[in-house]
């Protein structure tokens, strides 16, 4: 018996070129152009995402995620590795009386790093081209 190599239904989803990030979490709609994705199931760590920047999303079945029901949502890659406002960094030097350095060390480069560090990301970004 020859094993099946037919293309998983993740390619009919997002297409072969698409370069996105993979996150996991509770889908919450916070407004009109944005979802709110938590990551903990206290619903108390989130990230608010364009609905604009969302290539896919697919329902976990509740009995198949030991977190009960997250979703996998593919966010466009291009967004996620776009840099964080500078004026945020400011923001938080200014609050937490501390530095531009120690600001830098808190607040990440970019969405991706961030959503790294609140563990969203499962596994690292993909490129996806086919076979």
């Amino acid at each position: 018996m020859c094993p099946d190599f037919s293309p998983d239904p993740i390619f009919d989803l997002i297409g072969r070129e698409r370069d996105v990030v993979a996150l996991v979490g509770y889908v919450d709609d916070a407004n009109d152009d944005y979802i709110r994705l938590f990551q903990d199931p206290e619903l108390r760590v989130s990230m608010d995402i364009p609905k604009s920047q969302i290539v896919e999303r697919h329902r976990i079945a509740a009995e198949k995620d030991l977190l009960g029901g997250r979703s996998l949502v593919w966010v466009n890659a291009e967004y996620m590795q776009s840099r964080i406002d500078s004026q945020l960094r400011q923001s938080v030097a200014e609050t937490f009386l501390i530095g531009d350095f120690a600001a830098e060390i808190l607040v990440p480069e970019n969405r991706e790093e961030a959503a790294d560090r609140l563990t969203f990301v499962e596994g690292m970004k993909r490129t996806l081209k086919g076979c």
